[in-house]
């Protein structure tokens, strides 16, 4: 999440990455902390930091200052510098995607989409 970018063109260096990564370490903060405790820091980061910048270490200085000993340990080098995907990934519901899924694959199987018949699933 904090790429050198000495000599290098900004455009060039970023990827799909950060915004993934990015994405997973908020779900990694929220796990940590629990559902309230990180809707309130979010409101609290959104009350401080409209309308400015914020480099990655004023967010961890932050972060630090308002969830305290419930993220003592958290791994922020790893996460900042560690080149590619996140340590870890967040577990999303895909419920509903399965089941797109499950369509799709009915019409694969059946050799086109407009010979599948859908049928009610219970």
């Amino acid at each position: 999440l904090v790429p050198s970018l000495d000599g290098v063109d900004p455009d060039e260096a970023f990827s799909l990455v950060p915004y993934e990564k990015g994405c997973s370490l908020l779900y990694a903060l929220q796990t940590a902390v629990g559902d309230d405790a990180f809707l309130a820091f979010v409101k609290a980061y959104v009350a401080e930091f409209k309308s400015k910048l914020v480099t990655s270490e004023s967010f961890r200085q932050f972060a630090s200052a308002e969830l305290g000993a419930k993220i003592a340990d958290f791994p922020w080098d790893r996460w900042y510098y560690q080149e590619g995907m996140p340590p870890t990934s967040p577990a999303f519901d895909r419920s509903i995607v399965a089941s797109i899924e499950d369509v799709c694959a009915g019409w694969t199987d059946r050799g086109s989409a407009t010979s599948y018949v859908p049928t009610a699933q219970r």
